[in-house]
């Protein structure tokens, strides 16, 4: 799918019923090993604040909604986990160094500036990728 035909899948806010509807991360949402690094509020990005990290249950916005129903056909069968390991590519202009910031996302939309690992997971990986 091109990014158009997927953005075509998505709402440009948060439904009033959003039980059917999981938020569509970028990669600007997340820092290394930080699945909350960024929240929108009133189509605003935002940087999260060190209370709402402390929240537990602190769950930031995201600009775009899927609905699961378009979502959890595009995933391989296989894929069991309610979480995503994903990654975003980063280039320093001026050096030309090239590095990867990567966190753990719970099971979600992503957008064309992220990339994620979808490989067969045994139990026992499960278990180990959520100690990281």
């Amino acid at each position: 799918m091109n990014k158009r035909e997927t953005l075509s899948l998505c709402l440009p806010s948060r439904p009033e019923i959003s039980r059917d509807y999981i938020g569509v991360y970028e990669a600007k949402l997340f820092d290394q090993f930080d699945r909350r690094g960024a929240s929108y509020e009133q189509a605003r990005l935002r940087c999260v604040s060190v209370e709402e990290l402390q929240n537990p249950c602190f769950q930031i916005n995201t600009r775009y909604w899927i609905s699961k129903d378009a979502l959890v056909p595009k995933l391989p069968g296989y894929w069991i986990a309610h979480w995503l390991l994903v990654w975003q590519d980063i280039t320093d202009v001026n050096t030309m160094a090239r590095t990867v910031s990567s966190a753990i996302l719970p099971l979600s939309g992503t957008d064309f500036t992220i990339r994620a690992c979808l490989g067969p997971i045994r139990k026992t990986e499960q278990l180990a990728w959520c100690a990281f």
